[in-house]
């Protein structure tokens, strides 16, 4: 909540401004209030956040194709190893 007030005071149209230094003053204000933002913890989140687990008696949990492949592809330019 404090996060969304501090951005809301630099941006008060409430509109996600994609550039360098929005991702920049989220970022700042992360670790500012103790999150982290380690490239490790973005890519779990997005793991999280794309994947799905199928909980029916008769199928195994399986995750989205594609999203192993974002993830995959995530771990390759962030990390540099899969």
């Amino acid at each position: 909540m404090k996060i969304e007030e501090e951005l809301i005071k630099k941006y008060p149209d409430k509109k996600v401004h994609y550039s360098y230094e929005y991702k920049q003053d989220l970022k700042d204000l992360c670790i500012k209030y103790g999150y982290d933002v380690s490239n490790e913890s973005i890519i779990k989140e997005i793991e999280m956040a794309l994947t799905y687990r199928r909980k029916f008696k008769n199928q195994k949990n399986r995750s989205n194709i594609y999203a192993k492949k974002i993830i995959d592809d995530l771990k390759q330019r962030l990390i540099g190893k899969i």
